[in-house]
């Protein structure tokens, strides 16, 4: 069970799977979560692993070892250490499966001006896979490289959906 509040660097491994997010879990300024490839998280309701400015997340599965994510929903508070496309550094997801619970207003992913990158990755039953929040004198980046986004045969919903001005979308495949 992962614990409520993250003060330190954490690696999260296929061996220590499954991590159950069983509340609401805070990753504090300046710390880091690392996920590896064959990791399994999993949600017991509607809770979200939300990183404080300064905090960061990346989640690197490989094509033969996919990490799995389980209606878990995550959220970057402005100034969250989010992918910056300059150095190659921050925030990433690749190679990874999301499992929404379909839900209206949920999110996969909540991003307040903070920039995200998204590789190789499947969202299945996501109501809001991304949902981007800017200010008008912000701008976020988030890119989608080679990845999919699918349903249920009843499903609805949005792949994003931004408010303010100034979310900058990249798409590839």
């Amino acid at each position: 069970t992962v614990s409520q509040v993250i003060t330190s660097n954490q690696t999260w491994t296929a061996a220590g799977s499954p991590y159950i997010v069983s509340q609401n879990v805070m990753v504090r300024s300046g710390v880091t979560v690392k996920v590896k490839p064959g990791t399994r998280i999993r949600a017991t309701g509607n809770f979200s692993i939300l990183m404080e400015s300064g905090a960061g997340f990346e989640a690197k599965g490989t094509k033969d070892s996919v990490i799995n994510i389980d209606t878990v929903n995550f959220e970057f508070y402005k100034g969250a250490n989010g992918y910056n496309f300059s150095t190659g550094g921050g925030s990433f997801f690749s190679y990874c499966f999301f499992k929404g619970n379909g839900l209206g207003s949920l999110r996969t992913f909540a991003l307040n001006e903070t920039s995200l990158l998204i590789s190789n990755c499947r969202f299945w039953n996501s109501y809001y896979a991304f949902y981007c929040i800017n200010s008008n004198t912000a701008t976020a980046k988030l890119r989608l490289e080679k990845s999919i986004f699918e349903g249920t045969k009843f499903n609805y919903g949005y792949v994003l959906y931004t408010m303010g001005n100034s979310t900058e979308l990249e798409m590839d495949e």
